[in-house]
């Protein structure tokens, strides 16, 4: 019984090999006999086939299906082959030892079967080497896929004896195509069945043949065209025949215009209806009939001519056809052509429907009044508002507030059939690669030379080269040009380095082309070579992180990447022409460095006059001269320090002293800054009324003094224990300040900002009690028929006193960290600098000249001293006198 079976399944094998095997694995066999026991043995390699694994064609040929007995591999035919080689020119990959090929190290070559003179039917490209592997089984495992593909996918074109070259064949149907591809058409064909049944509908009912119903039923019929058009285009796919998709297309685009401009009539039509126009019934509808169909065919046939004539540089050329049957390829003749008209007829419909709106509105309340004057008893303010409100739904459908969505979204994300937004439009120059051979693959990808592949919506073709932009499909880096690299003296390695690839505080070690989408062939007009591998991180999102430059981290647009081989990378940081001269490219040669110092010094002797000039009045010891006194001194070392980094500028660089003049100007500033918060929280007690203690002063003493300190101590202890790129601030190490931007932010402009803030609340809430006790005041002069009259004085002491309040506020500190934060050309916040530069000035100003009684008190304290010194001068005298006398 047994035997029976196996007999019967050998004669249907015998029978039915050629049919069950796949044409692309078999192999014909030249040199071969068939024994007497059934089996097949070829002369040349002496490899053995058993009955039902090979046939005998007409001609006399052997063919055998080796896949059938053992795990196969196809070899490529060497003609194929060479021309893949050729095709790829010098981009072809170095060959692959064998024992790379194998997942299974161990495995050998004389494990698989071998089908011989395989091709690729569609489109091949190499594998990369450390990206595959062919598995015991025969099967090729992609880096990346989660299924395997069997042997019908690939080849192995066999260089030497111990490497080859792997080759992946490329079948539209191993892609799918996009999701709306299958989303749409049961969309489209539900609408053009109700489309259709809105006609039928309309027809079977000739006494309501008014011009209004003439216009949805033409409205209704192109639509469904246009429906129906687009579900055969995407149903159909690529593999549509060019006249075919020129039909289909062309078809769509005459009939949504004939749609949209027969949806302009019917908004014409409502509009002169409500507004009381009378129309001649048969003349009118002709002259729509001529405006609905006819201008929808010029703007067609213009479209048209334009698409034949196929000037590659004309911005009114389509493309329609070459890689689908719509206008996707040519941005500007689809708004020329489609997009903009249809936006123009959108916006005349919502005017149309405002304007009707208005008039229904009018009508309604019209009709009220009439039936008021006649006393009618019906009341109709309910199903009235009913009414208006679904006729005023009904309108909003009716004048394509979905087209607008449509358009609106085809402006937005260019996803959809209407519009195919370029990606040449919003690839910025500096990310754009050039790519030489590539194929446009079914589901809409760019398959290149190199095995990427680079999604829809993110290539163009231009000049007959295809342009890529691999940031608009994901994380990016740039990687510069060997003629780059060249010029700083550097060799630039093609094998793929593998380098570390920062995540916070973890790293990855990944080539290049694994962890990001590469932009080849890139290089900047002056930059800063990055040569040891400690200097910078690259990072996750893609960004260089250098804790020694300013402005760090640098975008992908700032910086460009050189593999050096042996897991070595060196990068440069691309600097800007409006942030650096390109002559003098040490930033400390800029004008500002030149311009501060002097105002710094200035301030500077402000200041020290401030102080002393509140030292020479003992009586005038309150707090807030005490404030004053410790502002002005703490921001006049802070002056001078400033001073000195300005005017030694590089080469104080990576020293101690830099570091000693960093950390003591930055602690003066911090509580320069900390004593004008407490100044102000004073102003706020004293104009709230509140009472302070004699403690107060010794409370913000420990406040103003200590709160910087402690900032301070952790920026110390983290610059001196970490390198992190963003909790050590990196103080002179490519400047004499900080370096790194999150430190800057974190320990010096964040809390600056804080305070600002609660400095401008606190100024707020002081002039708000300010305005209120002035109003107080001249209410109580006024009950008190008092002959004063303050309003000029009152105006100008509280003008003045704003003023004053402003400017001790720190606003001229809360431009300075604008402009940290926004950045920009230097010039452009000159203005600013300076003004905070002289802010030693504007404090002896405010304290010190413009105060009266601080001036009355410096004018008798040196009026006393003046008395002192004559006095004693006059006794001496007389003593002498006295004593010659005697």
């Amino acid at each position: 019984m047994k035997a029976s079976i196996f007999a019967f399944l050998l004669f249907i094998g015998q029978a039915s090999a050629n049919d069950f095997c796949n044409e692309k694995l078999r192999t014909r066999v030249t040199e071969a006999e068939e024994l007497k026991n059934g089996t097949l043995l070829t002369t040349t390699d002496g490899d053995q086939y058993p009955n039902g694994t090979f046939w005998k064609k007409e001609e006399g040929s052997w063919w055998a299906c080796p896949c059938l007995l053992h795990p196969c591999i196809r070899v490529c035919d060497p003609e194929f082959a060479t021309d893949i080689i050729q095709g790829f020119s010098e981009d072809v990959p170095a060959p692959i030892p064998w024992d790379e090929i194998y997942a299974n190290k161990s495995a050998t070559r004389g494990r698989y079967k071998y089908v011989h003179e395989a091709m690729c039917e569609d489109l091949a490209y190499f594998l990369d080497k450390g990206r595959f592997k062919i598995l015991d089984n025969g099967e090729l495992e992609l880096e990346g896929e989660d299924e395997n593909l069997d042997a019908t996918h690939y080849c192995v074109h066999h260089v030497g004896e111990y490497t080859a070259h792997v080759m992946h064949c490329i079948e539209p149907e191993e892609y799918y195509p996009p999701f709306k591809f299958n989303l749409y058409p049961p969309f489209f064909i539900l609408s053009s069945i109700f489309l259709i049944l809105t006609i039928l509908a309309f027809a079977l009912t000739p006494e309501i043949k008014s011009f209004h119903t003439k216009c949805v039923v033409c409205h209704s019929a192109c639509l469904a065209v246009a429906f129906i058009a687009l579900t055969v285009n995407y149903l159909r796919g690529d593999s549509t025949e060019r006249v075919l998709c020129f039909t289909i297309g062309y078809t769509a685009l005459y009939s949504f215009h004939a749609s949209m401009f027969w949806l302009n009539s019917m908004c014409i039509d409502i509009f002169l209806t409500f507004k009381g126009v009378v129309r001649t019934q048969g003349i009118h509808f002709v002259k729509f009939t001529v405006y609905s169909f006819g201008t929808p065919m010029v703007i067609t046939i213009v479209a048209l001519i334009f698409n034949v004539i196929h000037d590659e540089d004309s911005i009114f050329n389509s493309r329609l056809g070459e890689n689908s049957c719509w206008m996707e390829d040519g941005i500007y003749a689809m708004w020329i052509f489609f997009l903009g008209p249809t936006l123009m007829l959108l916006m005349a419909n919502l005017a149309l429907f405002t304007a009707t709106v208005f008039n229904v509105t009018r009508t309604r309340r019209e009709s009220v009044r009439a039936l008021k004057k006649t006393n009618s008893k019906v009341h109709m303010s309910r199903r009235q508002a009913n009414q208006r409100r679904g006729l005023y739904v009904k309108l909003s459908v009716l004048v394509g507030f979905p087209w607008i969505i449509e358009v609106l979204h085809s402006i937005v994300s260019g996803a959809d059939v209407y519009c195919f937004v370029s990606s040449e439009n919003y690839c910025i120059e500096d990310l754009r690669s050039k790519v030489t051979n590539a194929t446009v693959l079914g589901n809409g990808t760019l398959l290149t030379s190199d095995g990427v592949h680079h999604p829809e919506n993110t290539f163009w073709q231009k000049d007959e080269h295809w342009w890529v932009c691999p940031c608009l499909a994901g994380v990016c880096i740039r990687k510069c040009s060997n003629e780059f690299a060249e010029e700083l003296g550097l060799t630039l390695e093609e094998e793929t380095a593998r380098i570390p690839i920062w995540d916070r505080d973890r790293v990855t070690h990944a080539s290049l082309e694994k962890a990001f989408r590469v932009a080849y062939n890139h290089s900047c007009d002056v930059g800063i070579p990055l040569r040891n591998k400690n200097s910078f991180r690259i990072l996750a999102n893609g960004s260089l992180h250098a804790a020694h430059l300013q402005d760090s981290p640098f975008n992908v647009n700032r910086f460009c990447v050189f593999p050096l081989g042996n897991d070595e990378i060196a990068a440069v940081v691309c600097l800007l022409q409006e942030h650096y001269s390109v002559v003098h490219i040490e930033q400390y040669s800029t004008l500002k460095y030149k311009l501060y110092p002097p105002f710094f010094i200035l301030s500077s002797i402000f200041l020290i006059f401030t102080v002393v000039a509140f030292m020479a009045t003992p009586e005038n010891k309150t707090f807030h001269a005490k404030s004053v006194v410790c502002h002005s001194g703490c921001l006049s070392i802070a002056f001078l320090g400033l001073s000195i980094i300005y005017l030694a500028g590089p080469s104080l660089r990576n020293t101690r002293i830099c570091s000693v003049i960093v950390y003591v100007t930055k602690y003066f500033i911090m509580t320069a800054v900390f004593w004008l918060n407490a100044m102000c929280i004073d102003i706020y007690f004293a104009f709230k009324g509140l009472v302070r203690s004699s403690m107060s002063h010794l409370k913000f003493s420990i406040y103003a003094w200590t709160s910087p300190l402690i900032i301070e101590t952790i920026s110390v202890i983290l610059d001196l224990t970490t390198s992190h790129p963003k909790f050590s601030p990196g103080i002179g190490k490519e400047k004499c300040w900080i370096s790194s931007y999150w430190g800057e932010l974190l320990y010096f402009q964040g809390p600056i900002f804080i305070l600002l803030v609660a400095n401008v609340g606190l100024f707020c809430a002081t002039a708000c009690n300010v305005r209120r006790s002035m109003r107080e005041s001249f209410r109580t002069l006024n009950r008190a028929n008092s002959k004063v009259h303050l309003h000029k004085r009152h105006d100008r002491q509280r003008l003045c006193l704003y003023l004053k309040l402003s400017l001790l506020m720190g606003f001229t500190w809360l431009t300075e960290v604008i402009s940290w934060a926004v950045g920009g050309p230097p010039e452009y916040w000159y203005f600013t600098d300076v003004v905070n530069a002289l802010r030693g000035v504007f404090i002896f100003w405010i304290f010190v000249f413009s105060n009266k009684k601080m001036r009355r008190n410096l004018r008798e304290r040196m009026q006393k001293g003046k008395f002192d010194v004559s006095t004693s001068a006059n006794l001496s005298e007389q003593q002498t006198s006295a004593s010659t006398a005697f």
